[in-house]
């Protein structure tokens, strides 16, 4: 079951854009016991939203659009290992690089099949990245048994390849190839999924199934994923989703705020497991929650309410770590790849709640990212490789669609 936001009035087989996918979400209760906010006073609050013009997001979106154009692979993927500085995060080769350009290729992909204008140019570059995504998927691997950042391939590669399912209706040759090959990443999902339940991404030993210790964030993505891959009727094991929701469970304080990893429970109120240093991770560990406990959810919409006004009010400090070459070394210990990606799921959250209150995040989101674009037409927030601008222009590509559908895409 899908809920598909449509900005053109008939669905036409084969075209770039139809505007973005969402799963079914749930209503939300007013409010839940399982969350318990600091005082009234100390969350702020936005003022009036400033106003964004359709004019201007088209232009956002059409300069977003040719920089990823220009940016394509031969391969017919966004994003390479050839671009380094002079301090990388451990990736070892092949494999490590493999997982970020099947991710990086499937935002990419998820974006322009959401955004994006239906021309003879994006047609043929989701055409080229289709390929790319059905031949490399199937094959993707953890880079060493300790370092797992294929799951972001897989969860990444799923959310695009969904994105192409849906683009291909009328092809049902293709719909199924696409199907086939998102239950192999399921199924790779799950021999990833650690020991400890969730997904995480770094292990301290050698084994056939992780023993990492799962974080919230990664959890939370990879289920998001998961439910996206059922919306087309793609089976999922409920086991897998249980020992996801445990997880982001177990990650969850009572102010809303998720601790980065599982071994944090020691430490719940370090810094960047207290309200800022959980400022990009709450969006997607609360969709993950409410998506998967569908009626019964904990998430309220006071809480998205209450995180959404801290995430705008408190953006110019998430972005103090935007660029910067270090992880971590910004306030409340946050990286600067942890913007966007907060940004994403924000963009979600949104659709949680009443059309008034989506008008009102809609314009001030708007407001701050636009104002983050780069001359060159994308979004980016931390130096990887050549991964940083593709994968932040598909995030942002999606956030368009998804606060403004009726502006992009058609």
């Amino acid at each position: 079951m899908i809920r598909r936001i449509l900005s053109l009035a008939l669905c036409i087989p084969a075209i770039a854009t139809a505007g973005p996918v969402i799963v079914d979400l749930p209503q939300l209760p007013a409010t839940h016991d399982a969350y318990q906010p600091p005082t009234e006073d100390s969350i702020p609050r936005p003022g009036k939203a400033p106003e964004v013009t359709d004019a201007q997001i088209i232009e956002a979106r059409d300069k977003a659009v040719a920089a990823m154009l220009r940016m394509q692979q031969p391969s017919g993927a966004w994003g390479s290992h050839k671009q380094t500085k002079g301090l990388n995060i451990a990736a070892p080769v092949p494999g490590a690089h493999y997982a970020f350009t099947c991710a990086t290729t499937g935002l990419v992909v998820e974006g322009l099949c959401a955004a994006a204008p239906d021309t003879p140019e994006v047609n043929a570059a989701l055409d080229k990245a289709e390929a790319y995504l059905l031949d490399r998927l199937p094959v993707l691997r953890r880079g060493r048994v300790e370092t797992i950042y294929n799951i972001w391939g897989h969860a990444y590669g799923i959310k695009g390849l969904v994105a192409l399912y849906h683009r291909a209706e009328g092809d049902e040759p293709k719909q199924q190839k696409i199907k086939e090959v998102i239950a192999g990443q399921i199924d790779l999902l799950k021999r990833y999924q650690t020991l400890k339940s969730g997904w995480g991404y770094y292990a301290d030993h050698a084994s056939q199934r992780p023993d990492a210790d799962p974080t919230s964030f990664s959890t939370g993505t990879v289920l998001i994923a998961l439910a996206y891959a059922q919306s087309i009727g793609v089976e999922v094991p409920d086991e897998m989703i249980q020992n996801g929701v445990r997880t982001i469970l177990r990650s969850r304080i009572a102010d809303g705020s998720y601790i980065y990893s599982l071994p944090h429970r020691m430490a719940p109120r370090i810094t960047i497991n207290r309200p800022g240093g959980s400022l990009a991770r709450t969006p997607a560990c609360n969709a993950a929650l409410a998506i998967h406990q569908g009626a019964d959810t904990i998430i309220s919409k006071q809480e998205v309410i209450d995180w959404m006004d801290r995430l705008i009010t408190r953006e110019g400090w998430l972005a103090l770590a935007l660029k910067k070459p270090i992880p971590h070394e910004s306030h409340f210990k946050t990286s600067g790849y942890f913007y966007y990606y907060g940004m994403y799921y924000a963009a979600l959250n949104n659709h949680f709640l009443s059309e008034e209150k989506q008008e009102f995040y809609k314009n001030h989101l708007l407001d701050l990212l636009l104002k983050r674009q780069e001359p060159d037409g994308t979004w980016w927030d931390y130096p990887l490789y050549s991964y940083h601008k593709p994968y932040g222009t598909g995030y942002m590509l999606t956030v368009l669609a998804l606060l403004a559908p009726d502006v992009v895409g058609r």
